[in-house]
């Protein structure tokens, strides 16, 4: 069997990652994401067929087009959220450090002992 479009171009990105000297993480990542964009999804080919098939190209397109807006919008509001919650949860550390640290260590030992309690009652069934 011949190999698929996914893994040459894996096997593309990690060979070039291997022989650049110094990797940078975002522009890895930017280029993987390009490289793994190249590969249509498979239901896009297969509406894109349907439609040709039947002699409705602009069906297809429009398919097409609105799942690839879909599909932006949300990526780039998960990507927009993730920075978003990454500041919030950076200052309420930074304020709020020592007390999180507590009441963190006093969660633990409640689920610990929350655990322990179902484990014996378990046992003594």
């Amino acid at each position: 069997t011949s190999p698929s479009f996914r893994e040459l171009d894996a096997t593309t990105m990690i060979v070039i990652r291997a022989l650049r000297r110094n990797s940078h993480a975002h522009t890895e990542s930017v280029a993987v994401g390009l490289v793994a964009g190249l590969v249509p999804c498979p239901l896009t080919l297969f509406v894109m067929s349907f439609a040709l098939s039947r002699g409705v190209p602009e069906a297809g397109l429009t398919f097409s087009i609105s799942m690839l807006v879909g599909v932006a919008a949300v990526l780039a509001s998960v990507a927009l959220i993730a920075a978003i919650a990454r500041d919030v949860m950076v200052t309420i550390l930074d304020r709020h450090g020592a007390a999180l640290r507590h009441f963190s260590r006093g969660l633990e030992v409640f689920a610990g002992a929350a655990l322990t309690l179902v484990a014996l009652f378990e046992l003594s069934r």
